[in-house]
C-alpha cells in the first residue's frame, strides 16, 4: 500500500471539511422542513463535529514534524 503524502492528507481533510460545513448548512437552513427529533438532530451534529475534528486531526498530521536532538552527557 501506497503511504499518503502530507499534501493527499491536506485534501482529504479539506474535502471532509467541506462535506461537514455543507452538512451543516442544509440542517441549520432546512431545520423547520426536515422536523428532526432532538435525539436525532443531536446525534448529526456530533457526527459532523467528528467530521470536523478529523478535518483538524488530518491538517495537523499534514504539517507536523517530529525532530529529537540528544545532548551527549
Amino acid at each position: 500500500m501506497k503511504k499518503l503524502t502530507p499534501y493527499n492528507w491536506v485534501v482529504i481533510s479539506l474535502v471532509g471539511f467541506i462535506v461537514f460545513l455543507a452538512f451543516f448548512y442544509f440542517i441549520i437552513r432546512f431545520t423547520n422542513q426536515i422536523n428532526l427529533s432532538p435525539p436525532v438532530y443531536f446525534m448529526l451534529v456530533i457526527f459532523i463535529d467528528l467530521i470536523a475534528t478529523a478535518f483538524i486531526g488530518g491538517a495537523l498530521r499534514s504539517v507536523a514534524k517530529y525532530n529529537m536532538q540528544m545532548q551527549n552527557k
